[in-house]
Protein backbone atom coordinates (compact mmCIF):
# COMPACT_ATOMS: atom_id res chain seq x y z
CA UNK A 1 0.00 0.00 0.00
CA UNK A 2 1.84 3.32 -0.73
CA UNK A 3 1.72 6.30 1.08
CA UNK A 4 0.45 9.59 0.10
CA UNK A 5 3.21 12.31 -0.36
CA UNK A 6 3.32 14.81 1.98
CA UNK A 7 2.19 18.69 1.08
CA UNK A 8 2.35 21.33 3.78
CA UNK A 9 -0.56 23.03 1.41
CA UNK A 10 -2.36 19.59 0.73
CA UNK A 11 -5.77 18.32 1.66
CA UNK A 12 -6.53 17.67 5.46
CA UNK A 13 -5.76 13.77 5.97
CA UNK A 14 -9.42 13.27 6.55
CA UNK A 15 -10.31 14.89 3.60
CA UNK A 16 -7.26 12.93 1.60
CA UNK A 17 -8.74 9.69 3.50
CA UNK A 18 -12.48 10.28 2.28
CA UNK A 19 -11.20 11.22 -1.35
CA UNK A 20 -9.18 8.30 -1.72
CA UNK A 21 -12.09 5.94 -0.65
CA UNK A 22 -14.73 7.38 -2.53
CA UNK A 23 -12.19 7.67 -5.65
CA UNK A 24 -9.04 5.77 -5.37
CA UNK A 25 -6.99 8.72 -5.84
CA UNK A 26 -4.15 9.49 -2.84
CA UNK A 27 -3.32 13.22 -3.40
CA UNK A 28 -0.50 14.82 -1.69
CA UNK A 29 -1.65 15.44 2.63
CA UNK A 30 -0.74 17.52 5.56
CA UNK A 31 -0.38 14.38 7.38
CA UNK A 32 0.63 11.07 4.93
CA UNK A 33 1.48 9.09 8.25
CA UNK A 34 -2.18 9.86 9.54
CA UNK A 35 -4.02 8.99 6.30
CA UNK A 36 -1.34 5.65 5.86
CA UNK A 37 -1.88 4.29 9.59
CA UNK A 38 -6.01 5.00 8.47
CA UNK A 39 -5.67 3.25 5.27
CA UNK A 40 -3.58 0.19 6.75
CA UNK A 41 -6.55 -0.38 9.50
CA UNK A 42 -9.80 -0.11 7.00
CA UNK A 43 -7.54 -2.72 5.00
CA UNK A 44 -6.90 -4.95 8.20
CA UNK A 45 -10.90 -4.65 8.72
CA UNK A 46 -12.09 -5.36 5.36
CA UNK A 47 -9.46 -8.60 5.31
CA UNK A 48 -11.13 -9.70 8.40
CA UNK A 49 -14.77 -9.00 7.38
CA UNK A 50 -13.73 -11.25 4.52
CA UNK A 51 -12.29 -14.12 6.74
CA UNK A 52 -15.66 -14.30 8.46
CA UNK A 53 -17.72 -14.28 4.98
CA UNK A 54 -15.44 -16.86 3.73
CA UNK A 55 -15.86 -19.17 7.22
CA UNK A 56 -19.37 -18.21 8.12
CA UNK A 57 -21.13 -20.94 6.26
CA UNK A 58 -18.67 -23.46 8.21
CA UNK A 59 -18.46 -21.74 11.92
CA UNK A 60 -22.37 -21.45 12.11
CA UNK A 61 -22.38 -18.33 14.54
CA UNK A 62 -24.68 -15.56 14.80
CA UNK A 63 -23.48 -12.04 13.07
CA UNK A 64 -23.56 -10.50 16.84
CA UNK A 65 -20.58 -12.74 17.62
CA UNK A 66 -18.37 -11.63 14.61
CA UNK A 67 -19.40 -8.09 15.55
CA UNK A 68 -18.51 -8.63 19.19
CA UNK A 69 -14.76 -9.32 18.27
CA UNK A 70 -14.34 -5.53 18.48
CA UNK A 71 -14.94 -3.18 21.45
CA UNK A 72 -17.61 -0.48 19.74
CA UNK A 73 -16.79 -1.25 16.70
CA UNK A 74 -18.00 1.44 14.21
CA UNK A 75 -21.39 0.91 12.71
CA UNK A 76 -19.89 0.66 9.07
CA UNK A 77 -18.60 -2.48 10.37
CA UNK A 78 -21.47 -4.46 10.59
CA UNK A 79 -23.10 -3.02 7.58
CA UNK A 80 -20.13 -4.30 5.55
CA UNK A 81 -19.89 -7.74 7.14
CA UNK A 82 -24.05 -7.98 6.18
CA UNK A 83 -23.42 -6.48 2.89
CA UNK A 84 -21.06 -8.94 2.09
CA UNK A 85 -22.69 -12.10 3.40
CA UNK A 86 -25.74 -10.66 1.45
CA UNK A 87 -23.82 -10.37 -1.82
CA UNK A 88 -21.70 -14.02 -1.30
CA UNK A 89 -24.57 -16.18 -0.30
CA UNK A 90 -27.72 -15.49 -2.65
CA UNK A 91 -31.23 -16.21 -1.07
CA UNK A 92 -31.37 -19.50 -3.02
CA UNK A 93 -28.24 -20.53 -1.48
CA UNK A 94 -29.47 -19.54 2.28
CA UNK A 95 -33.06 -21.92 1.44
CA UNK A 96 -30.69 -24.86 0.58
CA UNK A 97 -28.83 -24.16 3.48
CA UNK A 98 -31.69 -24.91 5.99
CA UNK A 99 -33.35 -27.83 3.98
CA UNK A 100 -29.45 -28.95 4.40
CA UNK A 101 -29.61 -28.20 8.17
CA UNK A 102 -33.17 -29.73 8.35
CA UNK A 103 -31.86 -33.34 7.33
CA UNK A 104 -29.37 -33.40 9.83
CA UNK A 105 -31.74 -33.14 12.83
Amino acid sequence: MEKPSYDKSGLEPRECFFKYDQTGVLDPCTDPEVVFKVLRFKKSLNFWIKTWIDGYMDMMEPIEFYISQFDNPPEWVEKSFRHQLQKRYNEEDWRQFLRNLKGLW
